[in-house]
């Protein structure tokens, strides 16, 4: 079984890892801050975001799913291994002479042991190529865990993106309360609504929409993470604070990266460079269809055909099956298998070219989100400087309530804004790097054995 180490924090795992325990395909640090969690703490205390990874990449389906299909590539590899030895039959056939009703004469029994049809040369191929599709089982493993990993720091970056937006909607709604509150004293005796007052009440239902919306949002990732656990959706938890936006901005730098440097080390690199391996074995194997077959079989005699008296004698046959016309059908196996290793050569060229396509493309997409958050911030700064004026004038009697009121709105609106970019920044930052498949080396430590 595929050895996972989870580790805990944002580096790489130490090479003086504490003890470790088998669970469920993982194995965890004993007596790290990241000990197996009761199910009824949940409520009590912020879950962690290493705590939600082990969680995640435990009970995940997608992870089960990718451990039964190493388990099956395993067999089939074993299977492959034991079919380069004989197998053998046991073959019984009773035949009865209707001409006869001498009782003696009338049952002709005999027994034979068959191997069928021996290929050691093509098993031990089988055998081969099936262990490259075991190591290709499992860095489909490690592409799941990686992808799910992901998906889990993505949550924790909408959950506190999500906290803090609501937290800016809560401060326009106050502020549109405010301005509703002194509109109203302003027209205490008006016959009709006047339309300030119905433009800002309006305007306060849009707020309070916007951050039930946001609510929602969050709800909703919550949920997901409960579904990443395997948490039932009705217990409660609580995701931990932390400075985890600044980690990724920090931790997971795509640009630090060049493209030599993913090629040579990336999951889907290296799943290419064994899928190459694995071509080869379609054309040995067209070649060995020109390698003789081989049949053994201990037997007694054919009772109707034999002249032989002795019931009891065994004999041992060895037969051997040459290829001698087959029309040139083997030979355009051979061509048929070069040309599907040509393709599968231009498949995976083709996969490498995309790769790098949406590697620069990241990479593009992050340097202008960073350009596009750096004058965010200043467009924020400049709108704060806004505000202090137009408090001063406010102050000063130069400025109406109105137009103090409308300039702080319009910090909030910036700061959501802002927040805004920042998450989508972050998410797609996260996707770049994720690319490289070093996102697994922050969490959880791979033994070269188990590949």
């Amino acid at each position: 079984m595929l050895a996972i180490i989870v580790a805990f924090g944002c580096g790489a795992t130490s090479a003086t890892s504490p003890p470790v325990h088998e669970t469920a395909g993982l194995t965890s640090p004993v007596g790290s801050k990241a000990a197996p969690v009761a199910s009824e703490s949940f409520g009590s205390r912020p879950l962690t975001l290493e705590e939600c990874i082990r969680l995640t990449l435990e009970k995940s389906p997608y992870m089960d799913m990718a451990q039964v299909e190493i388990n099956i590539k395993k067999i089939d590899a074993k299977n492959q291994w034991w079919r380069m030895f004989p197998k053998l039959k046991l073959y019984v056939t009773n035949n009865v002479n209707l001409t006869t009703k001498d009782d003696k004469s009338r049952n002709k029994l005999s027994v034979s042991f068959l191997s069928g049809t021996w290929d050691p040369v093509g098993s031990y191929l089988s055998h081969d190529a099936s262990l490259l599709v075991t190591k290709l089982a499992k860095y489909e493993k490690l592409k799941t865990a990686n992808e799910l990993i992901a998906n889990v720091i993505k949550i924790y970056i909408h959950a506190e993106f999500f906290d803090l937006i609501m937290h800016e909607q809560r401060e326009l709604e106050e502020l549109g309360q405010e301005t509703l509150s002194y509109l109203q004293k302003m027209y205490p005796d008006a016959p009709v609504v006047p339309l300030e007052i119905r433009q800002a009440e309006q305007e306060l239902k849009k707020v309070s929409s916007n951050r039930q919306t946001f609510v929602e949002q969050r709800v909703y990732t919550e949920m997901r993470a409960k579904r990443m656990m395997g948490i039932p959706v009705e217990q409660k938890i609580v995701l931990a604070k932390s400075d985890f936006a600044d980690r990724v901005d920090t931790a997971y730098a795509p640009q630090k990266i060049s493209y030599q440097e993913l090629r040579s080390s990336a999951l889907f690199a290296k799943m290419n460079a064994v899928r190459k391996e694995l071509s080869n074995y379609g054309v040995y194997a067209a070649w060995a269809d020109y390698v003789p077959k081989f049949t053994v079989a201990v037997r007694t005699p054919d009772p109707i055909s034999s002249t032989t008296s002795g019931k009891e004698d065994f004999y041992l046959t060895l037969g051997i099956n040459v290829p001698l016309l087959y029309w040139g059908e083997l030979g355009r196996n051979i061509d048929r298998a070069k040309l599907a290793q040509k393709s599968e050569g231009y498949r995976r060229q083709i996969s490498e070219l995309t790769k790098e396509d949406n590697w620069y493309k990241g990479l593009t997409e992050v340097r202008a989100m960073q350009r596009d958050l750096d004058l965010s911030k200043v467009d924020l700064e400049l709108q704060e400087l806004a505000l202090r004026k137009s408090e001063i004038l406010f102050d000063a009697g130069q400025a109406t309530y109105k137009d103090l009121v409308s300039a702080k709105v319009a910090v909030e609106l910036k700061k959501i804004k802002l927040l805004s970019k920042q998450q989508n920044y972050l998410i797609r930052k996260l996707d770049a790097y994720a690319l490289t498949g070093r996102l697994l080396n922050h969490y959880i430590e791979i033994k070269d054995d188990d590949l």
